[in-house]
């Protein structure tokens, strides 16, 4: 049974396994190069489900395999990213026809290699200082880096379901199954009353009783089946959320779907930021690349220094700054 013990070591080796999730993602972006639309399109999810994997793999997320080293993660991240840009690029060719196609590829890329070398010496700050929390510091925060890598290569159609599915990744983490299923539902249930096919009164009334119960729930009226550490993100996910997105939803300011409804709420960083900033849906969705991408990460990555610093200030005034040694 020797052999059994071996295959079993292999199999959870974190080499074995990076390298097989890269090596697969080519393997289908390959496949999809000579297959027709119905099975491409079936081929492109099975890649970005591929690609999400691929990030929290890299993000230590799975509690079985051993965190493998830097370099393995960065090959893994750079096969997974050549097979979505291959994916991408016989896409455009398809669209554009035998027209060559013409774009800024070397500009673009030497922006997305300057913008991911900026990202990464923000994490090394973040991770030097212990800033926030330890699993901020050691799996959000490489989540959102590794996450970003591949992000940069998607079609953007696919952009807001890939967030959508690392933010998911992320409430797991660190809540569990049980308790992230609680966390979810209950949010999928308010987003879910938002829709009903009635008149919008009613839609109000029935989130207002739906917010009692909740209150009850909190206060110790009526016996939670979930754990109370959901609460401060349950609230910060949906308290003021919702009002901005059923005002969007009276006022019809901007379009909903599954997507960005979801991506809207559940937010990746909001799971280990009880206080989170109140976002509205509307802008929201107006400023999502309004202008060009790199601009926009540019400016995101302005605002984690200036939080970077601000964080600093609070910590050295409060003295509890502790770096790694």
């Amino acid at each position: 049974m020797q052999w059994l013990s071996d295959a079993g070591r292999i199999a959870f080796d974190a080499t074995y396994v990076m390298l097989s999730c890269g090596g697969f993602a080519l393997l289908v972006s390959g496949l999809m190069l000579v297959s027709p639309g119905r099975a491409r399109q079936a081929g492109e999810w099975i890649l970005i489900g591929t690609a999400a994997l691929a990030v929290v793999l890299a993000s230590d997320l799975v509690d079985k395999l051993d965190n493998g080293t830097v370099g393995v993660k960065l090959v893994m991240i750079a096969l997974v990213a050549s097979a979505l840009k291959l994916s991408d690029t016989f896409a455009a060719l398809q669209v554009a026809g035998s027209r060559p196609v013409r774009r800024p590829e070397l500009a673009g890329l030497v922006k997305f290699l300057s913008i991911a070398v900026q990202l990464g010496f923000l994490v090394l700050l973040i991770r030097h200082f212990n800033l926030v929390s330890p699993v901020f510091c050691h799996q959000i925060i490489f989540l959102t880096l590794y996450g970003f890598l591949l992000h940069y290569f998607l079609p953007l159609r696919y952009r807001l379901p890939f967030f959508l599915f690392l933010s998911l990744s992320g409430i797991v983490f660190i809540f569990g199954f049980v308790q992230a299923g609680w966390l979810i539902g209950l949010g999928l249930i308010l987003i879910g009353l938002c829709h009903l096919p009635i008149r919008f009164s009613f839609r109000v009334v029935l989130l207002v009783l739906a917010g009692g119960a909740l209150a009850a729930f909190r206060v110790g009226r009526m016996p939670a089946p979930w754990s109370g550490a959901i609460w401060p993100i349950l609230g910060s996910m949906f308290m003021f959320r919702l009002i901005a997105y059923m005002y969007s939803l009276k006022h019809r300011k901007a379009p909903v779907g599954v997507w960005p409804s979801l991506s809207y709420f559940f937010l990746l960083p909001n799971v280990v930021f009880p206080l989170f900033p109140i976002v509205d849906y509307t802008a929201f969705h107006r400023t999502y690349y309004d202008v060009d991408r790199h601009l926009i990460h540019q400016t995101g990555l302005k605002w984690i220094f200036r939080g970077i610093v601000h964080l600093l200030l609070c910590y050295t005034s409060s003295g509890s700054i502790c770096p790694r040694q």
